[in-house]
């Protein structure tokens, strides 16, 4: 995941570029793209764990999300957007010790309120591209880790004190993230990176990765 960011920050650029060009040799947009909207979606996700010094991990799972876009301008199609997203991540890993398998499962499930600037560009009849840059907020709901081995198990709360000996993650973040959708009339498909300003916990970084689609209305 290190490279992610320069391998999608050329992906928005390559196609926003041609659109960016069609925008401006055009010199307007149509009227329907200073309008407000609203949009729901479901995503892919990879969130990607990485302690420093460690051996880091990605959780695979899916997202729920709304969205609000308020445009700012009756003649420029530039919109602050907001709403909210339930996040699901899941990862398995087995490793072997003593002749026996340890087997541990993790779970983690957050809330987050993203706010974005984003600015659609006209490409077609009813199609457009719509980069877009923004903040989140985010908190976590649940982070277990199940440890099973030789026939017995336990579950470990990572933001509880007791469970991790008074180092606690945090159930509260701050990042940011970039992205990039097309829209297709009511039709839409994005994906965006992002990474936290307060990390999880000391010296562990967060990252996701997301791929959706979502219905405008």
């Amino acid at each position: 995941m290190k490279n992610l960011k320069v391998i999608l920050a050329a992906a928005l650029l390559t196609v926003s570029a041609p659109a960016f060009a069609q925008f401006a040799n055009s010199g307007n947009s149509s009227s329907a793209d200073t309008e407000d909207y609203n949009r729901v979606g479901i995503t892919y996700e990879n969130l990607n764990i990485s302690p420093k010094g460690g051996d880091g991990f990605g959780l695979n799972g899916f997202g729920i999300n709304y969205i609000h876009g308020f445009s700012v301008s009756s003649t420029l199609p530039i919109f602050v957007e907001t709403g909210l997203k339930y996040s699901a991540n899941f990862h398995s890993e087995s490793e072997e010790m003593s002749g026996d398998d340890l087997d541990v499962k993790t779970t983690f499930m957050s809330l987050s309120v993203p706010v974005n600037v984003a600015y659609k560009f006209a490409v077609g009849d009813g199609m457009s591209i719509q980069p877009y840059l923004g903040l989140n907020l985010k908190l976590h709901l649940m982070g277990k880790q199940k440890y099973s081995y030789d026939g017995e198990s336990e579950s470990v709360n990572v933001f509880d004190k007791d469970d991790m000996d008074g180092d606690a993650w945090k159930r509260f973040q701050l990042g940011w993230h970039i992205g990039a959708g097309f829209n297709y009339n009511q039709f839409y498909v994005g994906l965006s990176y992002g990474t936290d300003f307060i990390k999880i916990a000391e010296k562990v970084n967060t990252g996701t990765f997301s791929l959706g689609v979502g219905y405008n209305f």
